[in-house]
């Protein structure tokens, strides 16, 4: 899970791979980039989207506070369970976040 978060905030923290999210976007989309440049045009919502998720990810939710503070108190197998636990949490509030927009979710979210 250390893994996987380290990947998502190397991905979101480079502007480089944000522009090939940005494109692959554009492709699977079916929409073309701009003639003159030869770049896709970033799609705002898209671009929000991603701006959103990332804040999200970034900012600490409660779950992530709680599991800080109970750590000290914690023996070292149980700290290592919460802090998956906590890590689940974040994506899922990403997820929450987001999928509604994106059209998704059926009311579960």
């Amino acid at each position: 899970m250390d893994d996987l978060e380290g990947k998502i905030n190397a991905l979101l923290g480079s502007p480089e791979s944000m522009e090939r999210i940005m494109q692959l976007a554009k492709s699977l989309s079916g929409e073309q980039g701009g003639a003159e440049t030869g770049k896709a045009a970033p799609d705002p919502r898209l671009m929000g989207l991603i701006t959103k998720a990332a804040g999200e990810f970034s900012a600490p939710g409660e779950t992530e506070r709680l599991a800080e503070a109970l750590r000290p108190f914690l023996s070292p197998e149980r700290a290592e369970r919460l802090e998956r636990a906590a890590k689940i949490a974040r994506i899922a509030r990403v997820a929450r976040s987001v999928i509604p927009e994106l059209g998704g979710g059926g009311g579960l979210v």
